[in-house]
């Protein structure tokens, strides 16, 4: 029932800003990804968000995917987030269960 519910409508759009400290490329910190996910697909599923990881910052450039990890009811869940568009500092991108 979970990953029905998850596959069927959680496809969720989300725009975020972040800059790396380091350099000119614009990437999204994997905390602020976390945050989003639990934000995003959280309301949309019928049990808690454990937890979410991700393995690092998310490149601001279109095309770029990272799977993250979310835990709901003791189980592991893979969410895909690939970035849809930047727009100077604005970095958009899609996130689902796959």
């Amino acid at each position: 029932m979970f990953r029905k519910v998850l596959i069927g409508g959680a496809a969720a759009m989300t725009a975020v800003l972040a800059l790396s400290a380091c350099s000119t490329s614009l990437t999204v910190s994997k905390s602020t990804v976390e945050e989003k996910i639990k934000s995003s697909l959280g309301p949309q599923i019928s049990a808690p968000i454990e937890s979410v990881s991700c393995p690092q910052d998310l490149k601001g450039e279109v095309g770029a995917t990272m799977d993250c990890t979310m835990a709901v009811s003791g189980q592991d869940h893979t969410v895909r987030v690939t970035v849809t568009t930047v727009e100077g500092s604005n970095v958009n991108f899609d996130m689902k269960t796959v």
